[in-house]
């Protein structure tokens, strides 16, 4: 990497892509005046198909919503289909019944310039008023992909980089998506988003290159649902749309074409199974709340996917060539050396101020289902009988286990009671962290409470030890008397 740290600069921060799901939660209002939308749209879509042209084609109407015209398209897209838009945001609108919940009645994706040019905030509250036109005003909203930047003169990123990444995730080439031979494309976001030049969001990267030309185009790391990526951004300031925008706001906070040749984007991107495991019980109703007061916990959190390293030639070659706890040594007397250029300690930063906590993933409460251990167990005996595939596999596996443990002076039973000790542990951990509001394992727990006292006495090593650990929760927290 080439730098120069006294001009190292972020020149911008936000919020690149935010993509809502919402459920109309008024049956009342679903049927007459959402059903009267979706009647309105059905209009359009065949208007739209009996225009003239090829391929996918779009008609404007207001809907009688008031909020201005919509282009909408004669197509739909992944069960959604109404496909809509004006300059600020894309929408799908499902014709899936009040009941149905898997597919959303209606998501919402906001441009980039219309985050870049209001906010993430007033974007939202303006968004907030569309949502309300189109399901009522107690929607169901949840937050599907977020993808968050940072924007940094001062630095290029060269070929020999590529090593110099440490990270547990995949990595994958990336190039910057707005390409030249791509000019229909105004601007990224309608670029990322596009189906049949609409709308929907892509799934696959444009992984084609790492470098052209020997240069650095960008990086890739991971893959859905939580990703990094990193890309030359310069490119992009000479489209047209939201990109100008950009680069004013580049050039208020230092940025001068003339010398800063290179500005990288530094992105995260979190899918909603990634988004789901950060949201707290007491946000499930206002996720979007709880992303706006975490925004600079998302960043921290999307750093943690990878981390660049200043490695001389020589530590590179040992990484290479070397075994995993010579690598992870090299590693950690960089990461204590202070005279190392430390970049992701620079760019962990939000508005200005350093980042000191990031968002926690939530642990998942356990509590017992018959349902589920059935599903299970079938899932066991089909294993065994279509890996072994004779009568009697299933006992002769059985057989087996109980032998391995009888090795390590365990049973069955006690491994058994082990992992409900486990399951106990993990809730009462959860309690604590105010993620959970009730030990849902405490009734199987004082069920088995003397093969638990028992375990404390004859037990492994490591049963014993839970054991005792659980049993005294049980008898400090719970205040019950064990004779």
């Amino acid at each position: 990497m080439i730098y120069d740290k006294e001009k190292i600069k972020i020149l911008y921060q936000g919020i690149d892509t935010l993509v809502l799901g919402a459920h109309c939660n008024d049956e009342f209002y679903y049927a007459t005046s959402f059903s009267k939308i979706k009647e309105r749209l059905e209009n359009a879509k065949q208007m739209a198909k009996l225009s003239r042209g090829f391929g996918e084609k779009l008609i404007k109407d207001d809907l009688n919503l008031g909020l201005g015209e919509w282009h909408i398209s004669s197509k739909g897209a992944n069960g959604y289909s109404y496909l809509l838009k004006n300059e600020d945001l894309f929408l799908s609108v499902s014709n899936s019944s009040f009941e149905f919940r898997k597919t959303y009645h209606l998501k919402i994706q906001f441009r980039s310039s219309f985050l870049l040019r209001l906010g993430h905030q007033k974007a939202y509250e303006i968004a907030l008023k569309v949502i309300h036109k189109f399901l009522g005003v107690e929607p169901k909203i949840k937050v599907l992909r977020l993808d968050i930047c940072t924007d940094v003169k001062g630095i290029k990123y060269e070929i020999s980089d590529f090593a110099r990444f440490r990270t547990t995730r995949k990595i994958t080439n990336y190039i910057n998506e707005i390409n030249d031979e791509e000019g229909e494309n105004e601007n990224k976001d309608e670029y990322k988003a596009h189906i049949n030049e609409f709308f929907e969001l892509d799934d696959k990267q444009n992984n084609r290159y790492f470098m052209r030309f020997n240069v650095f185009e960008g990086i890739s790391f991971g893959k859905k649902p939580a990703m990094f990526r990193i890309y030359n951004k310069t490119k992009e300031i000479r489209k047209k749309g939201y990109a100008n925008l950009l680069y004013r706001i580049w050039q208020e906070n230092g940025y001068e074409s003339k010398k800063d040749k290179f500005v990288f984007r530094h992105e995260c991107e979190f899918g909603r199974v990634a988004i789901k495991k950060f949201i707290p019980r007491e946000y499930l109703d206002d996720e979007v709340a709880f992303i706006f007061e975490n925004i600079q916990g998302f960043w921290a959190q999307g750093l943690k996917l990878c981390k660049w390293y200043d490695l001389s030639d020589k530590e590179l070659k040992n990484i290479q060539s070397g075994t995993y706890s010579n690598v992870r040594m090299i590693y950690k007397r960089v990461d204590l050396n202070e005279s190392r250029f430390n970049l992701w300690e620079k760019i962990n930063t939000w508005c200005g101020k350093q980042i000191y906590k990031i968002i926690q993933k939530l642990g998942k409460s356990i509590a017992p289902n018959f349902e589920i251990a059935k599903t299970l167990f079938k899932s066991f005996v089909s294993v065994v009988y279509s890996n072994l595939a004779y009568d009697g596999a299933f006992f002769d596996v059985y057989s087996a286990v109980c032998e391995d443990l009888k090795k390590e002076n365990s049973t069955i039973h006690e491994y058994g009671l082990l992992k409900v000790v486990d399951k106990f542990l993990n809730n009462e951990k959860l309690i604590q962290k105010r993620e959970i509001e009730n030990n849902e394992m405490i009734n199987i727990f004082e069920n088995h409470l003397l093969d638990f006292i028992n375990l404390m006495d004859h037990g492994a090593y490591v049963a014993k030890k839970r054991a005792i650990e659980a049993v005294k929760i049980y008898n400090d927290k719970y205040k019950r008397i064990i004779q």
